[in-house]
């Protein structure tokens, strides 16, 4: 489903538009009223694809990607405080962070700063473990 998020954005978009109008343009309303309506639709989603591609390729593009494992949960060792790059590709790096990600509902990540100055070294062990070698 993740890798098909941008075909189902562009296939989708336009027939979402389509069925919006057929349910809105009536045989009851004046023929003004229906060219109005049709003309706002259009309209408001092409202003609605302008601000998703600026969406996209301002989200979209950019990623955090781990750096370092800094600590691992001593009962769940599944569980590991991250430093993360923010990488927008050709333009460069965008900043640091270090979190504990939380699985949100199978498919996102809960992402929860850490400050490693406050840290329980009794529950987290340190172990600065370079992520994927």
């Amino acid at each position: 489903m993740k890798d098909h998020f941008y075909e189902f954005l562009f296939l989708g978009f336009p027939i979402c538009v389509f069925l919006t109008s057929l349910g809105l343009v009536k045989r009851k309303y004046s023929l003004a009223r229906n060219l109005i309506t049709l003309f706002y639709t259009v309209a408001g989603a092409v202003i609605t694809f302008f601000i998703m591609m600026n969406l996209i390729f301002i989200v979209g593009f950019a990623e955090w990607f781990d750096t370092k494992i800094l600590y691992r949960n001593s009962d769940n060792h599944n569980q590991v405080v991250r430093e993360q790059l923010h990488d927008w590709g050709a333009f460069g790096q965008g900043g640091k962070r270090v979190v504990r990600l939380q699985p949100f509902l199978w498919y996102w990540y809960n992402v929860i700063p850490v400050d490693t100055t406050k840290i329980d070294t009794k529950k987290w062990v340190r172990v600065d473990e370079r992520p994927y070698q």
